[in-house]
């Protein structure tokens, strides 16, 4: 059987652009800069910091886990 799996990063841009959020938006809501963002949305970086993802997924609304990847789809869509 194949799984298609779908990068943290992948997740992020998706939830950014569903909730018309600029990258430097996310970035000062969760404390990092812009240019992370687009690094962990490019997948240049992908050991993004437990915070950091917890952080995120506080914005969205979402679980930690969805965004690694442990669950395929959101607790609370978007």
């Amino acid at each position: 059987m194949i799984y298609m799996t779908v990068s943290p990063g992948t997740k992020i841009k998706e939830m950014r652009l569903i909730a018309d959020m600029s990258q430097e938006e996310l970035g000062r809501r969760v404390g990092v800069q812009r240019a992370a963002i687009q690094k962990y949305e490019k997948g240049s970086v992908t050991n993004i910091p437990l915070a950091t993802i917890e952080k995120i997924a506080k914005v969205f609304d979402v679980s930690p886990t969805y965004i690694v990847g442990w669950e395929s789809t959101p607790p609370n869509p978007l």
